[in-house]
């Protein structure tokens, strides 16, 4: 064993370049495998080279950092969760099965090595930023401040790159139970419009359908991708205002968004429920900083914010109204309690 630890001491950087090219390069391979098939020898060449490159880069940085234990055991939950969404859907949505994953021992020990190196990568991707998100976030509850504002970018890149493996998984995007009347009415003009759905997202829903016609991408893939982006933003600026004082909770809190698979296949339905829950998401937010604030506005831009984020809120769900309504009259109560108190 003396000899052994000798060898290891003296070869430790050696080594430790042996294994992150050896995981580089199996990262490299499953990612060619699983996202480009068919492709070119020149474009796997070049995505090969460009894999390689990204996940040595990671695990190198992993190294000199060094995070702790409970960033390394939250990033490997979500790097075993990410893995796996890699391949089963993948597989999934090429065959509709799992077989070919497990199809012989050969094929068996491939998704083994394949889902080991994608963990690795992976784990190191998040540890890095779990460690700068729990270094940065925190350090106040101040919406202007130059610390929230790199934390706030930190939990929206966090939040959305842990969506990824649903994006790939329901490539190229989810036909919801009422997207197919809703695309009728949109494809068709104003005239057939119908209460069945608020009009202003059939209206934006029709302008994906639009961005269709003219680049060939498909509008479940555009709408997805900026709905997923506008959501995790929301959540972070949410988070943000009311964790982010507190680094831990701060950490947690977005880490449960982003690892919730629910918030991950909500963020690319194309449905107006996720509009509607961004903007009263907003507006509570908006209420909280009222309430700390005595019942007033900081400023002109809170006031606009606040009244646009319950007129979208009413734009996107046609119930919303009565739910302004009740806090209308709530409002009232509050205040003619306020001013007669002495």
């Amino acid at each position: 064993m003396n000899r052994i630890d000798m060898f290891v001491n003296r070869h430790k950087q050696t080594l430790s370049v042996i294994r992150i090219m050896l995981i580089s390069s199996f990262f490299a391979s499953a990612m060619g495998c699983i996202h480009l098939p068919g492709k070119s020898a020149a474009e796997m060449n070049v995505a090969y080279i460009l894999f390689f490159l990204f996940a040595a880069a990671l695990l190198r940085s992993e190294e000199k950092l060094s995070p702790g234990r409970h960033i390394r055991l939250c990033a490997g939950v979500f790097a075993a969760l990410y893995s796996a969404a890699l391949l089963v859907g993948e597989a999934v949505n090429r065959e509709n099965s799992m077989a070919s994953l497990f199809s012989s021992p050969l094929r068996g020990l491939l998704s083994f090595l394949y889902f080991t190196c994608l963990f690795l990568v992976c784990r190191s991707a998040a540890a890095l930023i779990l460690q700068r998100l729990s270094g940065r976030a925190g350090r106040g509850n101040v919406s202007d401040g130059k610390g929230f504002t790199k934390a706030f970018f930190l939990r929206w890149a966090v939040t959305f790159f842990f969506w990824m493996p649903a994006m790939l998984a329901y490539y190229p995007g989810i036909m919801a139970y009422d997207t197919r009347y809703q695309t009728y009415m949109a494809s068709t003009g104003l005239a057939n419009y119908t209460k069945l759905h608020p009009p202003l997202h059939t209206w934006i829903w029709g302008l994906f359908l639009k961005l269709r016609e003219a680049t060939g991408i498909e509008a479940s893939t555009s709408y997805g991708i900026v709905q997923a982006l506008l959501l995790s933003a929301i959540l972070a600026w949410a988070v943000g205002e009311v964790f982010g004082a507190r680094r831990r909770a701060d950490a947690l809190v977005t880490l449960f968004f982003a690892c919730n698979p629910v918030f991950a296949v909500m963020a690319i339905n194309p449905t107006k429920d996720v509009c509607f829950a961004m903007a009263f998401t907003a507006f509570f937010v908006l209420l909280r900083r009222l309430v700390l604030n005595g019942w007033r506005f900081r400023g002109k831009k809170d006031g606009f914010l606040f009244s646009l984020s319950i007129l979208l809120s009413c734009l996107f769900r046609n119930n919303a109204p009565y739910v302004f309504l009740v806090f209308l009259v709530l409002c009232l109560i509050i205040s003619k309690a306020q001013s007669v108190r002495p």
